[in-house]
Formats: C-alpha cells, sequence, structure tokens
C-alpha cells in the first residue's frame, strides 16, 4: 500500500509539473508582443537561473547533476522563471511611471496561419487558412516591435501614421505596453482654424 500511494503521489507532482511548465510557456508566448524586450534575453536570465537552481537542486538531493533528472528539471525550470518574468513584469509594472509615447508605423503586414482540422481519432490534417494582421511600429528611441492588431484597427492603420501607446516601467525595469491590442490609437493633427 505504501509503494502505490507514493507512486501516485510521484505522478501528480510531475503533472502539477508540466502544468507549471506549460504556464510558464503560454504566458511568455502571450505577454512577449507587449513586453518592449529582444527575446532571447528574458530566455537566457531564465536559462542561467535555471541552471543555478538545477544544480542547487541536484546538490540538496545528492543526485548527478549529468543526468536525465536533471535535464528534465533545467527544461522546467528555465519554462517556469521564463513566465514568471513575464508575468511579474507586466502584472506588477508601476502605474505611476504611466506615460504616452507617440510611435511610428514602419509597416503593415498579414501573417498566413493555419487551423488544424481532425479527420478521425488518431489523425490531425492541415485545415483553412487564416491570417493574423500586424504591425510593426518604431519607438523614438528607436526599438522596434511587431505587434498583433484587431483587423478593424489594421484596416484603419496605414503605414507612415502616428499611433500613441500606454507604456509603464514594469518591475524588472523593462518597459511594457498596457492596454491590450485596441490600445493603439491613432494621432489626430489638430484642426487649423477656419
Amino acid at each position: 500500500m505504501q509503494c502505490g500511494t507514493s507512486l501516485l503521489l510521484q505522478k501528480i507532482i510531475i503533472g502539477v509539473g508540466v502544468v507549471m511548465a506549460l504556464a510558464g510557456v503560454t504566458a511568455s508566448i502571450s505577454l512577449h508582443d507587449a513586453t518592449l524586450v529582444e527575446w532571447w534575453k528574458p530566455v537566457a536570465v531564465s536559462v542561467v537561473a535555471a541552471v543555478v537552481f538545477t544544480g542547487l537542486f541536484s546538490a540538496l538531493r545528492k543526485r548527478e547533476v549529468l543526468s536525465v533528472d536533471s535535464a528534465m528539471m533545467l527544461v522546467w525550470s528555465a519554462c517556469v522563471f521564463c513566465g514568471l518574468f513575464y508575468v511579474s513584469n507586466y502584472c506588477f509594472s508601476d502605474p505611476d511611471s504611466r506615460r504616452v509615447e507617440d510611435v511610428t508605423v514602419v509597416r503593415r503586414f498579414k501573417e498566413e496561419r493555419y487551423r488544424t482540422r481532425r479527420l478521425n481519432r488518431h489523425t490531425t490534417v492541415r485545415g483553412e487558412k487564416y491570417y493574423v494582421e500586424r504591425v510593426e511600429i518604431a519607438f523614438g528611441d528607436g526599438r522596434r516591435k511587431s505587434v498583433r492588431v484587431s483587423p478593424s484597427r489594421y484596416s484603419r492603420i496605414r503605414t507612415g501614421s502616428l499611433l500613441r501607446v500606454n507604456v509603464e516601467k514594469g518591475a524588472f525595469g523593462v518597459d511594457v505596453m498596457k492596454g491590450g491590442p485596441e490600445a493603439f490609437q491613432p494621432v489626430t493633427p489638430a484642426r487649423r482654424p477656419r
């Protein structure tokens, strides 16, 4: 009976770990558009933190550092740390540092993607294609970011036009854009008096 209980506990721990890793990857992907940083910087910091964490964990458990368990722990902790970075930076941003920046639309483009379609219980194939509307914006300090916009907003945005974006300083000092895809408000020029 003791062996069955510990096996069940081990499976529960593995399941929770997989869910945490998937949550970290999902959070990283979804919040990357709102964070003004190159993709490799948070990943590099997360991998370094994961190496340190895995080394300490292996030393505490008195296990080999170069084993399959340690490799899985390294991948898991890198995913979780990357997700924690993006979520913490976005959720705990300083609202007092909010500023409105005017950005220029460098280009607008559509990404072609495909839905998946299930044929039967074990087979899925590539389904119909659809498009995701994106614009590349340039900030005043030279930073560029490609962000997703809604189809209605995409049809109203022109290349070279100015947009207003709310930017806050994140918890780790990395700027974040707040307001979601509808946050890009066009800058209306001042009207001339008649």
